[in-house]
C-alpha cells in the first residue's frame, strides 16, 4: 500500500520478504510445487523459521547484555510463561465478562508475535532507519509471505498464523493484550 504522496520510485524500492530469504531456501522455493505435499516447501518454511533461533535479539546487543537471547528464545519463553498462568487469576478487561482467558491462544500467539523477524530481524524504535508504519508493513509482508508458503500444505495453519500475528499487532482481544505484557518483562 501506497500514499498519495509516495514518489514512483519509492514503491519500487519497498522492502520484500523474498529478498531476505537465503540463496538455500529460495532454491527450495524456485522448484515447482507439484501437490499439497511439496516437501521444498514446507522445508523452506520451517528453515526461515528456524533462522530464528540465531538471530539475537537488537535491544539486548544495542545494550550489550551477556550472553543475548535470541529471537527463538524470546518467543520459547513468553509462550512457557503464558501457558503457566492460571486462567482463573485473571480479571477480564470487560467487567460484564467472566470468562477466563484461553491460555493456549496466548502461547500460540506468543509463538507466532515476531516470527516475521526471521526475514525482517528485530527492529527496535532505536532504529532510525526504519519507522513504525515501515516496521509493521514489512512484519505484514512477511508473515503473509510466509502462510503463502506453508498454505498449500496446510491452509488452516497459514490462515492462523496472520490471525494470531494480526491479534498480536491490532491487540484484537484479550489474550493478544495479555501476551503484549508478558513481552514487556525482560
Amino acid at each position: 500500500m501506497t500514499t498519495s504522496n509516495e514518489k514512483p520510485e519509492q514503491k519500487q524500492n519497498l522492502w520484500n520478504p523474498k529478498d531476505a530469504v537465503p540463496k538455500h531456501i529460495q532454491e527450495l522455493l524456485s522448484k515447482p510445487q507439484s501437490s499439497p505435499s511439496n516437501y521444498n516447501y514446507i522445508s523452506a518454511f520451517y528453515q526461515i523459521v528456524f533462522l530464528l533461533k540465531d538471530q539475537k535479539r537488537t535491544g539486548w546487543l544495542d545494550f550489550k547484555v551477556p550472553q543475548p537471547e535470541s529471537i527463538a528464545d524470546h518467543m520459547y519463553r513468553m509462550s512457557i510463561v503464558a501457558m503457566s498462568l492460571n486462567p482463573n487469576k485473571f480479571e477480564t478487561d470487560q467487567p460484564s465478562k467472566s470468562t477466563p482467558p484461553d491460555l493456549t491462544k496466548c502461547c500460540k500467539i506468543a509463538l507466532v508475535h515476531d516470527i516475521a523477524e526471521a526475514l525482517v530481524g528485530d527492529i527496535t524504535p532505536r532504529d532510525a532507519n526504519i519507522g513504525k508504519v515501515e516496521k509493521n508493513r514489512r512484519e505484514l509482508t512477511t508473515i503473509e509471505y510466509l502462510a503463502e508458503i506453508i498454505k498449500p500444505y496446510n491452509p488452516g495453519f497459514a490462515k492462523e498464523i496472520v490471525d494470531l500475528w494480526l491479534d498480536y499487532e491490532n491487540q484484537r482481544n484479550f489474550e493478544a493484550r495479555i501476551v503484549k505484557d508478558i513481552d514487556k518483562v525482560p
